[in-house]
């Protein structure tokens, strides 16, 4: 993938994790999402990237991703809703 495919697999993923409403499809939407926004960190830190607009969208994306991760165990638990925490997004 190139440069600009990678940015917007992560990006798309994470907005459509941010977007589930299917509480069946979200756990699973959510994974996928932060695993890609984890990878394109690493690709980013391994190649020595400078602090960049899309560094700091990730940190932001991955902070969110693992608060809709928690919730959504949590609510696999309880069943407590995770929809408080959709409703805060970071938008680039």
């Amino acid at each position: 993938m190139t440069q600009i495919a990678l940015k917007e697999y992560w990006h798309d993923l994470y907005r459509e994790a941010l977007m589930e409403s299917d509480p069946a499809k979200s756990p699973l939407v959510i994974e996928e999402a932060y695993r890609a926004a984890q990878r394109r960190a690493l690709e980013l830190w391994n190649a020595r990237s400078p602090e960049t607009k899309e560094r700091h969208e990730l940190d932001a994306a991955l902070y969110f991703l693992g608060l809709l991760r928690m919730a959504a165990r949590e609510e696999s638990r309880s069943s407590r809703p995770v929809e408080i925490l959709r409703s805060v997004s970071y938008e680039s």
